[in-house]
């Protein structure tokens, strides 16, 4: 069997964001966001793969002081059908839930060090059946600006 690409005959999607951004304190800011999604091939009368019904996150935002921002987030992203094209059946991935941290220091106005750790809790998730992804990483760096 050869495989190619394929575009679906007709497909319809229909659903609702929110989002909510609470600015507690000069310093904190906390973010809410949520979406449902109902999606369908019209040919087949299933979901469309990868798209998940709910997908939510929540992040909070500290500047202890000023040159110093701290973030931290959580993104759940909800059961959400797939084909293993293998064996041409139907299968469902798993939902999942990523907390990523990061934060800056601004050493002058031109200079500043960044740091960030993805999937703090080192998830094992699948956003593409049979396709791994990143496990724990963490990334750092110097931002100069002119």
């Amino acid at each position: 069997a050869t495989s190619k690409y394929m575009n679906i005959a007709k497909a319809k999607s229909d659903g609702v964001e929110a989002a909510l951004n609470l600015k507690l304190h000069k310093r904190l800011e906390l973010r809410f966001n949520y979406t449902y999604t109902e999606t369908e091939d019209e040919t087949t009368g299933l979901a469309l793969i990868r798209r998940p019904r709910n997908k939510a996150g929540v992040s909070v935002n500290w500047k202890p002081v000023d040159k110093l921002n701290l973030n931290a987030a959580a993104n759940y992203v909800g059961v959400r059908r797939d084909q293993n094209f293998t064996t041409s059946t139907s299968i469902d991935l798993e939902d999942y839930t990523l907390v990523n941290l990061s934060g800056s220091y601004d050493i002058t106005s031109n200079l500043q060090i960044f740091a960030r750790v993805s999937n703090v809790f080192n998830e094992s998730y699948e956003e593409v059946y049979g396709y791994g992804t990143l496990g724990v990483a963490a990334y750092g760096g110097l931002k100069v600006s002119f």
